[in-house]
C-alpha cells in the first residue's frame, strides 16, 4: 500500500519523467527476487526485508506503470492502450500463481520460479529501457 502511495507521487514529480520510477520498480524487483535466490531465508528479519522490499515496489509500480501507459500511447488510442496493457497484465496475474505453484510442485522448490519470475522482469527491463533510450514512441 505504502508502495503505491509513495511511488504514484514520485512518478508525479519525477524530473526525468514518469519512466525512471518504473524502470527503478522494475530493477529493484529484479533485485529481489535475486536475493530471493541467494541469501539464506532462516532469519525472519531477512525474510520481512525482502517480502516488504518486493512488497513495495512489485505492488507499487502499478499506478506510475497505468500513467506512464497513458502518456506513452497515441493520444487517440489512449483507451485501448491501456485497456490492452490491463487486460494482459490481468492474464498475468491469474496465471502466473498457478503456474509458479506447478512449477514449485514440479522441481521442489522456489528457486525456479523466482527465477522465471526474475528473468522476466529483466527482460521487460531491459525492452523498455532501450526504447526509451531511443526515444521510439508506438505510433
Amino acid at each position: 500500500m505504502a508502495g503505491r502511495v509513495v511511488l504514484a507521487l514520485w512518478s508525479d514529480r519525477a524530473r526525468s519523467g514518469r519512466y525512471f520510477p518504473v524502470l527503478i520498480c522494475m530493477g529493484a524487483v529484479v533485485v529481489g527476487l535475486v536475493l530471493l535466490m541467494i541469501v539464506p531465508l532462516d532469519s525472519t528479519p531477512v525474510v520481512a526485508s525482502l517480502v516488504a522490499w518486493l512488497g513495495f515496489f512489485g505492488f507499487g509500480w502499478y499506478g506510475p506503470w497505468v500513467a506512464y501507459t497513458a502518456e506513452i500511447a497515441p493520444p487517440c488510442k489512449t483507451g485501448f492502450a491501456l485497456g490492452l496493457a490491463m487486460a494482459v497484465n490481468q492474464v498475468a496475474v491469474i496465471v502466473a500463481p498457478p503456474a509458479l505453484g506447478l512449477l514449485k510442485d514440479t522441481t521442489g522448490s522456489y528457486l525456479p520460479g523466482w527465477g522465471t519470475l526474475a528473468a522476466i522482469a529483466l527482460l521487460a527491463l531491459i525492452a523498455t529501457a532501450r526504447r526509451a533510450r531511443t526515444g521510439h514512441r508506438p505510433a
